[in-house]
This record gives C-alpha cells, structure tokens and sequence, in this order.
C-alpha cells in the first residue's frame, strides 16, 4: 500500500510542478572547462588590466533595451607576442 502512495504522491507533485529540483539541475549540459572553452573560441586575447576608470558609465546592454545600465570601465593593455 506504502508503495501505491508513494507513487500517487510523485504523481500528483510531477502534475503540479512540484518536481525536486535536482532533476533540474541534471538535465543541464555542464559548462566546458577553460581549456574546452579556448580551444572553441575564434579569438583569445590575454591582457593585464592596468586602471580602471573613476566615473562609470550609462549604456545600454543592447541596442534594441531602451533601459540604461552602470558600467565600469577597465583600461586593458594587449600585447603582441
């Protein structure tokens, strides 16, 4: 009977939603390592941040976003080599 129960009960939570969440968690692809992640990239650029600048800035994060958002800018220094 426990087992019949058992069932109707994760039944009725998978038919509200109420699913745990770590099933969540498992259906997402697990992120690439750094490795993975520049051996598929285009371009891959190294850099020493060398200030960072006093007042930030209004932008948008998108063209088509009419919202404005506070950024900080970094001044990065890029060598050939």
């Amino acid at each position: 009977m426990t087992l019949l129960r058992t069932s109707l009960l994760l039944s009725v939570w998978t038919l509200l939603g109420l699913t745990p969440s770590v099933e969540a968690r498992l259906l997402l692809p697990a992120p690439q390592s750094i490795p993975q992640r520049t051996i598929n990239s285009p371009v891959v650029l190294i850099g020493k941040v060398t200030a960072i600048e006093d007042q930030p800035v209004m932008a948008s994060p998108d063209p088509t976003v009419p919202m404005k958002t506070e950024y900080r800018i970094a001044v990065v220094k890029v060598e050939e080599g």
